[in-house]
C-alpha cells in the first residue's frame, strides 16, 4: 500500500527524469528509472504508468542511436538494455506488451556487432531474458518477431561469436546461444548453419575449415541438454575462430 500512495510523487520524479533523459541523453537517468522499476514495477496498478514511462525514454533512445549510430552511444546502450531487462524482471507487462517491444528487440539486433564489452554484455542479458521467457507471454509478444527476425539474429549471434565480440562477454553469449538454440530447435540449427556457410562469415577457411563447422554443429547436437558443456564448447569454439585455439584440440 505504501507503493501504492508515493505514485503521483513517482510520477512527478520520473516527469522530470524524462526531461533530463531527452535534453543530455545520459545513462544515469535510465539508471534513475530502473531503480523505480525495481522498487514500484511490481506493486499493482502501476503497470500502465510504466508502460507509458518506458515508451518514452524508448523513442528518445531510438532518436538518439538513429542520429548517430549505436556505436555513438555506448553507456546509453548498456543503460537502455539494462533497464529493459529490469521491466523484463519486475514489470513485465508494462515492456512486453508495450508498441516499442519489437523496436526494442530490433534495436539489440543492431547491436549485435558492436565490440565494445558492456554495450553487448546488456544486450545479450536482455536477449537471453526474452529467449527464456514462459507462455502465455512469449507466443502473445516474443515469438513473431524471433520466427521473423531469426535468420537475422542467429547470424549475428555467431558473427559476434566468431568475430567481433570481446573474449569479456563471451560469458554472456554463450548462454544466449544455448537457450536460443532450445527455443527455436531445428529451424534455429538451420539458421546456424547458413550464417556458418555464408559468404560473409568472417572467419577464413584456413582457420576453420567445413570439418570444423561440422564437428561444432554436431557437438551441438550432442549437447542440447546440458548447459554448462554446450557453453564450455561455444567457448571453445569462438577461441578457435580468435586463433586462439586449433579445431583439433
Amino acid at each position: 500500500q505504501a507503493k501504492g500512495d508515493t505514485s503521483p510523487l513517482l510520477h512527478n520524479m520520473m516527469g522530470a527524469t524524462v526531461a533530463a533523459y531527452r535534453q543530455a541523453k545520459c545513462a544515469s537517468c535510465l539508471e534513475c528509472v530502473g531503480v523505480a522499476v525495481e522498487v514500484f514495477g511490481p506493486a499493482q496498478g502501476l503497470s500502465a504508468s510504466f508502460g507509458g514511462l518506458f515508451g518514452d525514454v524508448s523513442g528518445i533512445s531510438f532518436q538518439a542511436v538513429q542520429a548517430s549510430g549505436v556505436d555513438a552511444h555506448p553507456e546509453v546502450v548498456a543503460a537502455y538494455f539494462d533497464l529493459a531487462y529490469r521491466y523484463l524482471l519486475f514489470c513485465p507487462d508494462a515492456i512486453l506488451a508495450h508498441p516499442s517491444f519489437h523496436g526494442v528487440l530490433d534495436l539489440s539486433l543492431a547491436c549485435l556487432p558492436l565490440k565494445e564489452k558492456e554495450p553487448l554484455r546488456a544486450v545479450f542479458v536482455f536477449l537471453d531474458r526474452v529467449t527464456t521467457t514462459q507462455s502465455p507471454h512469449w507466443e502473445q509478444y516474443a515469438e513473431a518477431w524471433f520466427v521473423s527476425k531469426g535468420a537475422d539474429l542467429f547470424r549475428g549471434v555467431i558473427f559476434a561469436l566468431s568475430d567481433t565480440c570481446p573474449q569479456e562477454a563471451l560469458a554472456r553469449l554463450s548462454p544466449l546461444l544455448f537457450h536460443l538454440a532450445a527455443r527455436m530447435g531445428p529451424q534455429g540449427e538451420q539458421w546456424i548453419v547458413a550464417a556458418l556457410s555464408s559468404p560473409q562469415y568472417p572467419v577464413p577457411a584456413a582457420v576453420l575449415d567445413d570439418g570444423a563447422k561440422h564437428n561444432f554443429m554436431q557437438a551441438m547436437r550432442n549437447l542440447g541438454g546440458a548447459q554448462r558443456r554446450f557453453q564450455a564448447m561455444v567457448v571453445d569454439f569462438a577461441n578457435v575462430c580468435r586463433r586462439q585455439n586449433t579445431a583439433d584440440a
